[in-house]
């Protein structure tokens, strides 16, 4: 293979070097646009996160206000429903007193019934043991009779 010369190439060399010549100044101007594109997005990062605790807060403030607002409603509700209760024991109350009247009432009609039945009852009984006493002591009679008439004949 035959030699080429020496300065063919230095030749190629330099014409590379040529080429890359302006790449140091177009990394510098890339680097520097690196660095404002950090510092804008860092500033940006810092927006965001101050407008999200501004809204973090916002929205604490507002959930506050909310519990509130429902802690106050529950406490309405709460004192609309026991003075609602209150009224219906007081109702229950008296229809309670009003049957425990009725009931008092129905049972004594019920005891005066039963002492007529026992007094009906215990009127049965005497009359009865009045015949069964008559009927004995005319037995006992009869019984007197036949013997003073066995006694007499003897």
């Amino acid at each position: 293979m035959p030699q080429r010369p020496l300065t063919e190439p230095v030749d190629v060399l330099e014409q590379t070097v040529e080429r890359f010549e302006p790449l140091p100044s177009r990394v510098t101007f890339v680097g520097s646009q690196l660095l404002q594109l950090r510092t804008d997005v860092r500033d940006e990062a810092s927006a965001i996160r101050a407008e999200m605790n501004g809204l973090a807060a916002a929205l604490r403030g507002e959930m506050r206000d909310l519990g509130d607002a429902l802690r106050g409603e529950m406490r309405d509700v709460a004192e609309t429903l026991r003075g609602e209760m209150r009224d219906l024991a007081g109702v229950l109350r008296g229809e309670m007193r009003e049957l425990a009247e009725t009931l008092r009432g129905e049972m004594l009609g019920h005891v005066e019934a039963l002492r007529g039945e026992i007094r009906a009852g215990d009127e049965e009984t005497r009359r009865d043991m009045r015949v069964l006493h008559e009927d004995l002591v005319g037995r006992i009679t009869l019984l007197g009779g036949a013997r003073r008439g066995r006694n007499e004949r003897r």
